[in-house]
């Protein structure tokens, strides 16, 4: 058993609530905390750094406005992929929903688990760079939001890829992300004016379908998806508008693209740049590392992998991709979801929901284009929430009876707004 503190807030003379007043949070391991030490998922690291010195910004963000912060949850070693058979420093969290031996995904593995498993968590912080939050809310059946990039400080947070990383936030709850995205409203009127409250509602007036990405194979995950959208378009009173982004590349794609289809001409930019900074930003602790104890420190064979991929990035191929992934960001902007004269919202699955069992030995590493769909949010700098909506039964090789998988859908927004 675990002791925590009352929701209830002191009642003294003259109290005044604050915005997230007694709601229990704990926090990815990647986030600093005054007095204790950051593992990054990593026996190595954790054995050799002392205790942080104070906390992150979001985490006395938080705290300030009243939400009680409870502890640490585990994540991917070095804020990478890991499936769970290769979590090898410290064994992968449980993934409730299903059989109970289905993957956590990652990284922000503990954070997703621990508010599926525990209803003393309210909600928990995660780090979401190309999917590492929205996957594990899909798995665990949970709600995700990736805010808009700059909504929520990440000094004090150790980065994989500054230009995509975005603390997330986790939640059995709807209404504690409700709670959550009126508070970054309020905590940032003055940095992004568009999300004042007197600015909100907003009134969305298109609704993306992507046949990029739509449909999927899965009839029963379309079902759930379909189902969603009709509420949708009878609650904002308008009509899905298919799209192809691909098609929509051919006819007005930026001059710097030459004549490469969209595919093509993102090959690298889903990978290089990020494997270059997530290599990079660990040169110090490794170097620190092996002069402190005359060793290399442990790495799984998928972080070996995609260092020794990194180094033979250069500074200028590196550069020279996220100008693509910018560029492809504005096109975006402009002629996906033409900001300037519209409020549009886009549907996407995360991924088809099968079982992926937790002893089930990984699949061959393989390099992410990046014209998939977890990348547009992190390109666009975008809110995405990933929503729990259905079931999908199947017969476990664990239990030898029927459980149920989770279904979500994620919905994508234009940048600025919190959720």
């Amino acid at each position: 058993k675990v002791a925590v503190p009352s929701r209830c807030p002191a009642m003294l003379l003259n109290f005044k609530p604050r915005p997230l007043e007694g709601i229990r949070f704990a926090v990815k391991d990647n986030f600093d905390i005054k007095g204790t030490r950051t593992t990054l998922g990593s026996r190595a690291y954790f054995e050799l750094y002392p205790p942080a010195n104070e906390s992150a910004d979001c985490v006395k963000m938080f705290t300030g406005a009243g939400a009680v912060l409870l502890g640490k949850t585990k994540l991917c070693s070095f804020i990478s992929k890991e499936d769970t058979t290769e979590a090898v420093d410290y064994p992968a969290p449980f993934n409730p929903r299903a059989d109970g031996y289905q993957s956590s995904s990652g990284s922000s593995t503990g954070s997703a688990s621990a508010v599926s498993s525990y209803d003393w968590i309210d909600f928990t912080l995660g780090t979401d760079t190309n999917g590492s939050g929205r996957r594990p809310a899909n798995v665990h059946g949970c709600f995700g939001l990736r805010p808009s990039q700059g909504l929520i400080p990440v000094k004090g947070i150790i980065p994989s890829f500054e230009r995509f990383d975005v603390p997330c936030i986790f939640s059995r709850d709807i209404r504690y992300i409700s709670q959550i995205a009126h508070f970054l409203v309020e905590a940032n009127n003055e940095t992004f004016p568009e999300v004042r409250q007197e600015n909100l509602p907003i009134a969305f007036d298109m609704i993306l379908y992507p046949l990029d990405f739509l449909p999927t194979s899965n009839s029963v995950q379309m079902d759930a998806i379909d189902s969603l959208v009709a509420d949708l378009e009878s609650v904002l009173n308008i009509k899905k508008t298919e799209i192809s982004i691909a098609n929509t590349w051919q006819e007005s794609a930026p001059n710097e693209a030459d004549s490469d289809n969209l595919h093509e001409w993102l090959r690298d930019a889903g990978w290089a740049p990020v494997f270059y900074d997530n290599t990079h930003n660990l040169d110090e602790f490794r170097a620190h590392y092996a002069k402190t104890f005359n060793k290399k420190p442990y790495a799984t064979p998928y972080n070996r992998w995609k260092w020794s991929l990194g180094q033979t990035i250069t500074l200028e191929k590196r550069n020279a991709e996220i100008q693509k992934l910018d560029s492809y960001r504005d096109w975006l902007l402009q002629e996906v979801f033409k900001t300037s004269i519209r409020q549009a919202i886009m549907i996407l699955p995360i991924d088809e929901p099968m079982p992926a069992y937790r002893d089930a030995q990984p699949a061959p590493s393989v390099l992410r284009n990046g014209d998939l769909p977890l990348n547009l949010s992190p390109i666009m700098g975008a809110p995405e929430v990933t929503i729990p909506l259905a079931e999908m039964s199947y017969e476990s090789e664990i239990s030898g009876r029927i459980e149920y998988l989770p279904i979500t859908v994620s919905i994508l927004g234009p940048p600025g707004l919190p959720c």
